[in-house]
This record gives C-alpha cells, structure tokens and sequence, in this order.
C-alpha cells in the first residue's frame, strides 16, 4: 500500500496493487480494507459481496461490476467473501487482475490503476486452531495450504500480496472495544451536549458482550452502541434533561445491562469479571 500511496503502483493498465486477505471472521479484514481506501481515496471502498454469485452468473457479475464503478476514476474495489462466488467466477477475475480489464460481451471495464481487493474467510477453522505463538512462516504456509484448496495455486499468483490474519489476542481486542465504545459516547454526548465517559467495568461489558468465539469482533460497533445509547435512554427518560451534566456509563455483570448515573464518588467500588463469551 506504501508504494501505492506513493504512485509507484503496478502500472502497464494493470491494477496499481491487488491483495487477498485470508482469516477468520471479525478480525478486521474488511476493516482494513474500508480504512486504506479512506487514505488513498477519501471515500470507503467499492464493495462486491461475492456471496451474491454463488450461482456462476458471470454476466450477472459483470454488470454488477459496471452498474458500481463504470465512469468512475481509479479507487479501491473490494471483492468481499471472494471463496464464496462459483469458480467460473473466481477465473473470471484473471484478466481483471492479470490487465486490469474485464469484458463481457459488449461490456468493457478498465480497472487500470485501481487497488483490487479480496477478502475470504476460507479455512477460517484451521487458521482460528493455530496457536498465537505460531511462527509467521508456520502461519503463512497454513494459509498457502488452505488457498490452494479453495481457489487453487493459479489464482493464487494473480494477487500481489496474500495477507493472513489471525484470531486477535484479548488485549487487543479490549483495546478495539475502548475505542468503538468512546466514539459512541462522543457521538452521544455532543447530541445531548453532555459528557460521557465510561467506566472500565462498562467497557469489558462490551469487549465480553460484542467479542465472540465465533464472530470475533464483528458486533463490537453494534455492541458499543447498545451499551451507550441504552444506558444514556434510560438515564433521560427518569432524569430529564441531560445538558451540560456528566455522565458515568458502568456495568454490574457481563449478563447485566449497562447503567448510566450522573458523577458520583461511588463507581470506584464497582468490580465486573470479564468473562468471554462462546
């Protein structure tokens, strides 16, 4: 992505860059995606759901592929859950990252100069079971293995890049948690003109709540909102008016619902076991 940024992308009308980014589901593939776009474009990606093309319809595709992005400059187009479309049109995408082009009958698309982007959750079980400890080469070839399968080595060496992710270690994932749950409460408190802040108790309530085994981090921006927005709700609807007070957001359990008061001297006693849940 350095080199895009810096226009030293691939050139020769093909895509400046082309990346696949393989693991598990809510570990931030897509994520990644919609921020690099916001960099090199202002604006989030142009998103294909793959999902939708499970039915080998390639013209279907085609014209979805032109209905998004004909007329448009250059920009970041992302093929999300690309292992999920049939295999006729995982090859239909050769000449889209081999030239940057792509025909259909009378149907013609350039992607010359764009960034091209693929997310796929294959194997996500086998990846999820490898330990974090594992070494990054271990890593790696379980990916390469996992590829091979499900799109096969030829459509392998068409992407530049082949980016693995991983389960996200618990720290980091309360530290995503942190930040979803604060950018809610400065949402809320500048609607309400208040001040909101979080107690530690409330934002485990959200790493516990929106984190899981089998989503990861998926609902976590839903999750923060609950948190928040509930807890804010209900203060307003038995206090009144909220304007210009200070707002403490704070959970007894992780089964519980977050509670909002104003400030007081008493949330430090408040203790919650932060327990994942399955």
């Amino acid at each position: 992505m350095r080199r895009v940024f810096h226009g030293l992308g691939e050139g020769g009308g093909k895509p400046a860059m082309s990346a696949l980014l393989l693991g598990p589901t809510g570990v931030g593939k897509t994520e990644t995606c919609k921020v690099t776009s916001r960099i090199l474009t202002g604006e989030d990606p142009i998103t294909v759901d793959m999902t939708n093309f499970s039915d080998g319809n390639i013209g279907a595709f085609v014209e979805e592929l032109q209905a998004r992005t004909a007329g448009k400059p250059p920009g970041f187009l992302l093929l999300d859950e690309f292992e999920k479309a049939d295999i006729s049109i995982m090859n239909a995408c050769y000449p889209l990252l081999d030239e940057g082009r792509i025909q259909r009958g009378d149907i013609s698309l350039s992607f010359s100069d764009w960034v091209v982007a693929a997310t796929s959750n294959a194997g996500a079980d086998g990846l999820a079971n490898i330990s974090l400890g594992a070494s990054e080469k271990r890593v790696t070839e379980a990916a390469k293995t996992i590829l091979r399968k499900h799109i096969g080595p030829p459509l392998m060496a068409r992407f530049n890049e082949i980016l693995v992710y991983r389960k996200l270690p618990r720290q980091v994932q309360l530290s995503i948690a942190e930040h979803a749950t604060k950018k809610i409460a400065r949402e809320v408190a500048a609607i309400k003109d208040c001040v909101i802040e979080i107690h530690p108790s409330g934002m485990r309530w959200v790493a516990v709540n929106g984190i899981t085994k089998a989503d990861g981090a998926r609902a976590l921006s839903a999750t923060a909102s609950r948190c928040v927005k509930d807890a804010v709700a209900r203060l307003e609807a038995s206090e009144g008016i909220l304007a210009k007070r200070r707002i403490i957001i704070f959970a007894d359990s992780p089964q519980g619902q977050p509670k909002a008061t104003f400030q007081k001297g008493l949330l430090s006693n408040i203790r919650m076991r932060a327990t994942p849940r399955t």
